[in-house]
């Protein structure tokens, strides 16, 4: 896929159509939680990954320091990440961990981030 500064877009495999998956074209601080992965407002969309197993696309919302997750029906929510850069968390729950700039993803065969 290419990633813009608010967008994550894809061209399927049966041919060459662009369709946005992640973003609403206006760079912001806002994943909007629960609500569809279109009209998130992500900031340098640095990397995405597929995770084939469970249906889910993931996203490095780097200039917001947050990893966004897409589920399967395109609702989106937070992975990881506060907002605030920092490099807390280690051990703890990756929701409320602090990132500084994430900029790269990765799924194992079997599935996990």
């Amino acid at each position: 896929g290419t990633t813009t500064s608010a967008t994550t877009t894809g061209v399927p495999a049966q041919g060459p159509i662009i369709t946005t998956v992640v973003g609403n074209g206006i760079a912001g601080g806002d994943l909007g939680d629960g609500g569809p992965a279109t009209a998130a407002s992500i900031s340098g969309p640095n990397a995405v990954a597929y995770d084939a197993q469970y249906g889910r696309l993931y996203v490095c919302d780097s200039a917001n320091n947050r990893v966004g997750v897409v589920a399967p029906d395109g609702t989106i929510s937070t992975l990881a990440g506060t907002g605030p850069p920092g490099f807390g968390g280690d051990g703890g729950p990756a929701t409320p961990a602090t990132l500084h700039y994430p900029a790269q993803l990765a799924v194992a065969p079997r599935g996990p981030l």
